[in-house]
Order: C-alpha cells, then structure tokens, then sequence
C-alpha cells in the first residue's frame, strides 16, 4: 500500500472551490484539456453541492508505463471515478475502478478544504494506492503514486487560472 498526503493553496473560497471543482465543465477541462485524457464523462450525477453530492466520472487515458507494466495495464486505461461530496464536512470522498484490474488494484481518497489566514483556501489531499499484484505491485504503485503527484501539481495550476 502506498499513501500521499498534499496540501495546495487555491486563491478563491470554499464555496466557489466547491461549485467549480464539482462542475462538469470543470471537470472535462481537467481530464482532457489539463491532463490530457482522450474522454471524461459523466455517467450518473445526483443530489445537491449544499448538501450531498454524488457523481460517477468514466475516464479514458493512454498510459506511458514501464516495461514490465505494460502487459498488466495495456496502452490505455478505462476507469471510473465514484465520489460522494458532503458539504458539511467540504469533503470529497472517491474510488477509482477499472474494470480489468478490479481485484488486483484499489484507488481511493479525499479532498478535503480549509479556509487560509489572509485569504483563500488549502486543499488537502489524501490517496491511496494498494496493488494486488504479485512480483510487479510495488512498481504498480509506484507509478500510480508519481502519476498522482503529477495530477495534483497540474490540477492546482489549472484550478487556479480558472
């Protein structure tokens, strides 16, 4: 299992945070124009950002993966992103799932916000990574960890000039 805990500060309020990160606009921009997937979309969406919040985004990306991954992941990955945000606690709670590697590899985390003395907002993350897989888990993590850092680190630049 492989853990990353970041904190990234965002000039604009919770509130605003959390009605454009929860955007479909938002999102697709992320994944396809920021990150570079070829598609993210929307599968099922319901309830309220003032309240409890669910979404199901599909993702396809390619992947550039180490030689003694790419007979595990392939070229391209199909995964789905399952969240539930609860404003309450301004948190995002998520799975990540592809279908070929159900049983061997598990995404999950938070998102969480806190607001900034002088202005704006920290967003603090959490995810983890465990691999099932024998011989190559570690290197399966280890991929999806930089692979997560790189998200995190282009996610806030995009986030910031939206």
């Amino acid at each position: 299992m492989s853990e990353s805990v970041e904190t990234h500060a965002i000039d604009c309020d919770e509130e605003t945070f959390w009605r454009i990160y929860l955007s479909h606009e938002y999102g697709h921009g992320l994944f396809v124009d920021c990150l570079g997937f070829i598609s993210a979309t929307i599968d099922t969406i319901g309830g309220d950002i003032t309240s409890r919040f669910e979404r199901s985004v599909r993702t396809v990306c390619i992947l550039d993966v180490p030689g003694p991954l790419k007979p595990l992941l392939g070229a391209k990955i199909t995964a789905v992103e399952h969240g539930i945000y609860d404003a309450a606690s301004r948190t995002y709670s998520y799975e990540i799932e592809d279908q070929r590697l159900k049983d061997k590899f598990e995404i999950a985390g938070w998102i969480s916000t806190t607001p900034r003395a002088g202005g704006g907002i920290s967003q603090n993350t959490r995810t983890v990574v465990k691999a099932k897989v024998p011989f190559v888990g570690g290197a399966l993590e280890r991929y999806f960890m930089r692979e997560n850092a790189r998200f995190w680190r282009e996610s806030t630049e995009f986030t910031v000039i939206v």
